[in-house]
């Protein structure tokens, strides 16, 4: 079997800078929540808080990612698909100003509404 990873990366303020930060058991409960609509694709995730840094601004946030998992095989399209609904579900549930998904092939930058861009 072929290994595939594909990665979500987030803050963890709504609103970019200007809002509230949100809990790691929130993220959890939606992520949870996602997976349950999800049935027919078993895609387990890892979840790992990093931080964003850019000059002054540092904010916390999040890597989501999922792999192609031997118990639960599915073709890397399936596997990508899933990241990405739940990237926007994620993005809409916690007002993130942007949002990356990306795998070893490709970029997708989810910014404001109608702002989606691929790359690679």
């Amino acid at each position: 079997m072929k290994s595939y990873e594909c990665k979500i990366f987030m803050g963890s303020v709504r609103d970019g800078s200007q809002g509230l930060p949100f809990s790691e058991e929130a993220l959890i409960h939606e992520i949870k929540y996602r997976q349950s609509i999800e049935m027919d694709a078993k895609i387990v995730v890892r979840l790992t808080k990093t931080k964003y840094i850019f000059l002054q601004y540092e904010e916390e946030g999040w890597e989501i990612s999922a792999i192609q998992y031997p118990r639960f095989p599915y073709p890397t399209y399936t596997i990508r698909n899933c990241m990405l609904r739940l990237a926007q579900h994620l993005k809409n549930v916690f007002e993130q100003k942007s949002v990356c998904v990306m795998d070893h092939e490709k970029v997708t930058y989810f910014g404001e509404e109608g702002d989606e861009h691929s790359s690679g």
